[in-house]
């Protein structure tokens, strides 16, 4: 897993499941107790991110497929956004 992956996911596992780190020890640290709405809220932010990363990609993408000034595939990216409720 690259950096800027893991850099989110740690963010996530610190903010919203209030946990350390995502580290094996083998121990009983492994199996801690996280209520169901954390682990839904944790797996949503992790959703929605990798959904604004791949929009970001695709708008320099569509930019240099297209030949579209930026503001307007940052527009059509925009909307996309809406439409998805992210």
């Amino acid at each position: 897993m690259n950096r800027k992956i893991n850099d989110k996911l740690k963010t996530i596992v610190r903010d919203i499941l209030l946990l350390n780190d995502l580290e094996t020890t083998h121990s009983a640290e492994d199996f801690p107790e996280v209520a169901v709405w954390s682990l839904k809220n944790a797996l949503e932010k992790a959703y929605e991110q990798g959904a604004l990363d791949t929009l970001a990609i695709t708008e320099q993408e569509v930019t240099k497929a297209t030949g579209w000034v930026p503001v307007a595939v940052k527009g059509l990216i925009d909307q996309v956004r809406k439409q998805l409720d992210l």
